[in-house]
C-alpha cells in the first residue's frame, strides 16, 4: 500500500521540478532580452531593399524601390508664425533678507568663555574699530555657560546678530537660559568667545 501512495508523490515532484526548471529558463531568457537596447531591436526590424534587376520596365523597378517615407525621417511640424509658445508662469520673488543694521546702532557685550588671556579685550578693540558700540567686556564662567565655538547671542536683533557672526566667524543663536539677561538687553548682542575670531 505504501508503494501506491509513493508513486503519485514522485510524479507530482517530477512535475514541480519541471515547472521550476521552465520558470528559471524563462526568467533567464527575459533578463537577456531586456539587456538588448531598443536600437538593436530597431536594426533587426528595418526592412531591407532588394537589388533591382538589370533589365525590366520602369514599373518593375518602381515596385522594388523603398518608399520615400522609410528613406528619410519626416520633417518636424513647424508652428505657425502667429503661434507663440505659452509663457512660463510668473514665480514670485523670494523676500529679501532684512538689511543688517548699521554697527553704530548695535551694542555688543563681549564675554570670554575660553582660557585665552586677553581675548575679550582684543575682540572688543576690533569690534569698536568696526563701529560697534561696546557694552560689557569680561569673562563668563564655564559653570554658568559653556560654548563649543564662538557664538553671538541675541534676544530680538537677529539680523544684526547674523551680520556680526558672519564678520567674526561665529554662529548666531537666540539667548539661552544660562546667559544672564543683563548681557543681552533689548537690541543688544552678546559675543561669547570659545577661541580666536576670524
Amino acid at each position: 500500500m505504501t508503494e501506491k501512495t509513493q508513486l503519485p508523490l514522485r510524479g507530482v515532484a517530477m512535475i514541480l521540478l519541471a515547472v521550476a526548471f521552465l520558470l528559471v529558463g524563462w526568467g533567464v531568457f527575459s533578463l537577456t532580452n531586456k539587456a538588448e537596447s531598443p536600437a538593436d531591436s530597431a536594426s533587426v526590424s528595418t526592412p531591407s531593399t532588394t537589388p533591382l534587376p538589370a533589365s525590366g520596365s520602369q514599373q518593375a523597378q518602381g515596385a522594388h524601390k523603398t518608399p520615400a517615407s522609410l528613406d528619410a525621417p519626416a520633417p518636424a511640424p513647424q508652428p505657425a508664425e502667429s503661434e507663440q509658445p505659452p509663457a512660463a508662469p510668473a514665480v514670485p520673488a523670494a523676500p529679501a533678507a532684512p538689511a543688517a543694521p548699521n554697527p553704530s546702532t548695535v551694542t555688543v557685550n563681549v564675554l570670554n568663555n575660553s582660557t585665552i588671556t586677553g581675548l575679550g579685550s582684543r575682540v572688543q578693540d576690533r569690534l569698536a574699530g568696526e563701529g560697534y558700540v561696546i557694552g560689557h567686556v569680561g569673562n563668563i564662567d564655564g559653570a554658568q555657560l559653556t560654548v563649543p565655538h564662538n557664538t553671538v547671542f541675541f534676544s530680538d536683533n537677529e539680523a544684526a546678530a547674523r551680520a556680526l557672526a558672519d564678520r567674526i566667524g561665529a554662529v548666531a543663536v537666540p539667548r539661552p537660559e544660562g546667559l544672564p539677561e543683563n548681557y543681552v538687553q533689548s537690541g543688544a548682542l552678546a559675543v561669547v568667545l570659545a577661541g580666536e575670531i576670524s
